[in-house]
């Protein structure tokens, strides 16, 4: 079929018309998904998940543009940076940028986060200083773990008469271990000890040559520093309800290391010539003047120990001479970092 040169003008400004409308609807589409259709002329455009695709066909003729991800895709973690050409790679960078910086913020909490952690764990071990590690730890559940010697430095055993004149481990009623002696009857003389614990009344009432010793011998100290001991102590009232201790009694701690001098950690004696109270002597002048005095219920002392070394012995005197000159001890420890 022959055209004349007017059906050809008119077809071809129909098909500019076309490609016009079609550049405008692609540059309107949003992230919905939009489908418009025509023929002969007509455009169409459509849009998907983000991608805007326009076609028109006018005479056989078809046009087509695409653009890259958008902006909400970009938005997605990183993958802004990978899209974007042509008009469309200024949105592409920002979005890329936009990631980068997700992505560095993630990575910057997660470093923190980490960092952090190990700062914290490695604050809390420094200061801290680890946990104490027990040197010893005497309940007298038996006497395995000392050895007793007289004040003549010869083995001793424990002792009683069944009434006043003891030495040894007592359960707090009438049993206990005396090595063979009838364990006293003292139920109710002291308060604040659970299960065993030692317990001394006229030490030479038997026989014993005084003081009575009792020594912890060679206990591990390696690589230990800030060594200290702590034990609870009671002094039960006297049947006649008068005080009893006299400054001549007492009760001493001291330690060996490596083979040294003894060393005095903590000392009690009566705070009286006679029939006095039993307190800890602070300066060690031969009188008690502790401000808490020894009585019924068990109270905790604590003291430091000075020095290190590879072994220690702990060294525990007793000194009491008379009927209601008593103590009760229980839960000695030692321990150090």
């Amino acid at each position: 079929m022959r055209l004349s040169s007017n059906s050809l003008l008119a077809l071809g400004m129909g098909a500019l018309f076309a490609m016009t409308s079609v550049q405008g609807c692609t540059d309107d589409t949003d992230e919905d998904d939009t489908t418009t259709s025509s023929s002969s002329g007509v455009p169409t455009t459509s849009s998907s998940s983000g991608m805007a695709t326009s076609s028109s066909s006018a005479g056989g003729g078809t046009s087509s543009s695409s653009s890259s991800s958008s902006s909400s895709s970009s938005s997605a973690g990183g993958m802004g940076g990978a899209g974007g050409t042509g008009g469309m790679m200024a949105m592409g960078g920002m979005g890329g940028a936009g990631g980068m910086g997700g992505a560095g913020g993630m990575m910057g909490a997660g470093g923190m986060g980490g960092a952090g952690g190990v700062m914290g764990m490695g604050g809390m071990g420094g200061s801290g200083g680890g946990m104490p590690t027990t040197v010893l730890n005497e309940d007298f559940a038996d006497d395995l773990g000392f050895v007793k010697l007289d004040g003549n430095a010869v083995a001793a055993t424990f002792f009683s008469d069944g009434t006043n004149d003891y030495w040894g481990i007592s359960d707090g009623t009438t049993g206990g271990d005396f090595d063979g002696g009838t364990a006293p009857n003292i139920t109710g003389d002291y308060m604040g000890f659970a299960g065993n614990f030692l317990t001394l009344q006229d030490g030479d009432g038997e026989g014993l040559t005084l003081p009575a010793v009792m020594q912890w011998q060679n206990l591990n100290i390696s690589n230990l520093t800030n060594l200290q001991i702590s034990f609870k102590l009671a002094e039960a009232l006297a049947q006649d309800m008068n005080n009893d201790m006299d400054t001549a009694d007492f009760l001493r701690f001291e330690v060996v290391i490596d083979g040294g001098q003894p060393v005095n950690i903590i000392e009690f004696r009566g705070d009286t010539a006679t029939n006095g109270l039993f307190r800890e002597d602070t300066n060690l002048d031969g009188t008690g003047d502790g401000a808490v005095a020894v009585g019924p219920t068990a109270a905790t002392f604590t003291k430091a120990i000075a020095g290190t070394g590879s072994t220690l012995t702990l060294i525990v005197t007793a000194s009491l001479n008379s009927g209601d000159e008593d103590f009760g001890l229980d839960d000695i420890v030692i321990v150090g970092n």
